[in-house]
């Protein structure tokens, strides 16, 4: 039988940016009692491409915190042609589901500004009619020179298919996404 503390476990976070004054801080928590637990962290630029940064040792129920900045500007001349000022990302790991949680804090502090991205498990399609499934949020233009966009990552190696819907029932088709994208709105 398999040791499930050695299971391959990946959890992802849709958004890192470095666009602007932006300083984007990857958090890690081992919430293990047990020991230490060694997680590769792993972005991915806005073409696709996979970018693993070296492991770190999270200690015993302890944090470690990575720098993307950092890591961007230290990349191998492989991944340096693929560089984007935005990204998803996944943390790897070996052992039990949820051992690991993950942030990726987005600070711009000059206009004071703070992005938050939490990292998720991978979400499953069962009980999903043909993979179809909905996602809400909420987001408020207080006046028209006030802009934002949406970032999109999948975490499959298929196509999927978006639509994104607006007030008053306005959808607007997305197209195939097969990494990540970025819809504007306003």
């Amino acid at each position: 039988m398999a040791d499930p503390m050695k299971a391959p476990q990946t959890i992802f976070s849709g958004l890192w940016r470095v666009d602007s004054n932006f300083e984007s801080t990857i958090h890690i928590k081992n919430s293990l009692v047990v020991g230490p637990l060694q997680v590769t962290p792993v972005l991915y630029m806005a073409d696709g491409t996979e970018y693993d940064l070296a492991p770190v040792l999270v200690p015993t129920t302890g944090t470690t915190m990575v720098s993307v900045n950092r890591a961007l500007a230290q990349a191998p001349p492989a991944v340096q042609g693929h560089l984007s000022p935005y990204g998803s990302a996944a943390l790897r790991y070996r052992g039990l589901p949820m051992s690991v949680a993950g942030v990726v804090d987005m600070l711009d502090a000059p206009r004071s500004l703070l992005f938050s991205a939490s990292f998720m498990m991978p979400m499953m399609a069962q009980g999903m009619k043909a993979g179809m499934q909905t996602l809400e949020g909420l987001w408020w233009r207080r006046n028209p020179g006030v802009g934002g966009f949406v970032s999109f990552a999948n975490t499959t190696a298929k196509t999927v298919s978006l639509n994104l819907g607006r007030s008053g029932g306005e959808v607007h088709q997305t197209g195939g996404v097969r990494l990540l994208t970025t819809t504007a709105i306003g």
